[in-house]
């Protein structure tokens, strides 16, 4: 997959420079991790740094993809049995494999690198300063998203050849411009910064929207190679997108409001704004796509950073949950 639209970049909580692609794929692997072994995302992170922090890693998709992202976390989290064998998670392949008799390989120690420089809220216990440019990518990129969403589904029953992303965001210029301008004032973002946003998206360059691109906004809801001639499966890539990046968005724009921007005072309101326009450019309806966008942000976001376990930088859980009682509040009214 190309990487011309975000580069290689060093990211927030990853010691490796990666793409868009690469980076939602080691944070498969973290969540993998998470889920499977109880242990906490700045551990995860912490094993991810270590075990890559040095490593050239290719753009999407990298020779690593080829194993899905729980074949690399039991590697990163077990030792090999006797015999060299680690399981990949098909239960197939690991018949016979006594995981409970396996060695943990022992966690990153506090003060070391790899959890020194995680700086994603919530995921290590020390941090770095937070980059306004590393803030513009993260909720750059699942606005990229929806808009290639969009053409998608903008298209209609065209073949996904034929969907244009020029030809769609020129149509709806006034509409993206108004939601950059909210986008803007959430972060308080430089022109430069906000020049990201328009030089690498794509549609100036004629970029096409690819079968590769919908499988990572989707979430891999389809098998590789996706049958994007299959109407269905098309529908149920857009529909999982959509949802997916929304919440990412919203999820960019808190993180964003609370180190940067004009506060708790008008933050909110401007965050479900653009969250609304971001939702009517995949044909969703505003409201609706604000209330079905928020109740997915607080399931899939919220707990995991609001465990007492979690850890945060000073005030960012208080901080977090005043945007989400408030969201919530503006949401429900």
């Amino acid at each position: 997959m190309p990487s011309d639209r975000v580069g290689e970049f060093m990211t927030g909580e990853f010691l490796m420079r990666l793409d868009e692609g690469m980076l939602a794929y080691f944070r498969d692997i973290v969540e993998e991790m998470v889920a499977r072994f109880g242990i906490s995302r700045a551990e995860a992170v912490a094993r991810v740094n270590e075990r890559y922090r040095h490593a050239e890693i290719s753009s999407y998709p990298d020779l690593m993809c080829h194993e899905f992202p729980e074949y690399w976390a039991y590697g990163l989290y077990y030792y090999p049995d006797e015999t060299g064998r680690l399981p990949t998670g098909d239960e197939d392949d690991d018949q016979g494999l006594d995981v409970t008799a396996l060695s943990v390989r022992p966690a990153p120690p506090k003060g070391s690198p790899e959890v020194f420089d995680s700086r994603f809220i919530g995921m290590a216990e020390q941090y770095a300063p937070v980059s306004e440019t590393g803030l513009g990518y993260d909720v750059f990129a699942p606005l990229w998203a929806i808009l290639e969403l969009g053409a998608v589904r903008d298209a209609g029953a065209r073949p996904l050849r034929d969907a244009s992303l020029t030809e769609f965001v020129a149509a709806r210029r006034d509409k993206v411009d108004r939601l950059l301008q909210v986008v803007r004032d959430i972060g308080d973002f430089s022109a430069e910064t906000m020049s990201i946003f328009e030089g690498q998206g794509g549609w100036n360059d004629g970029r096409e929207v690819t079968a590769e691109y919908l499988m990572m906004y989707s979430g891999c809801i389809e098998a590789y190679p996706p049958d994007t001639d299959d109407p269905a499966v098309l529908r149920r890539m857009l529909d999982m997108g959509s949802d997916l990046q929304s919440a990412t968005l919203l999820h960019a724009l808190v993180a964003t409001a609370t180190v940067r921007g004009p506060g708790l005072a008008t933050a909110p309101q401007l965050i479900i704004s653009a969250v609304r326009m971001a939702g009517s450019l995949v044909g969703a309806d505003g409201d609706r796509a604000m209330a079905d966008t928020f109740r997915m942000w607080r399931v899939k976001f919220l707990p995991d950073l609001l465990r007492p376990d979690a850890p945060a930088r000073p005030g960012a859980k208080e901080s977090l949950r005043k945007y989400a009682h408030e969201l919530g509040r503006l949401v429900e009214a």
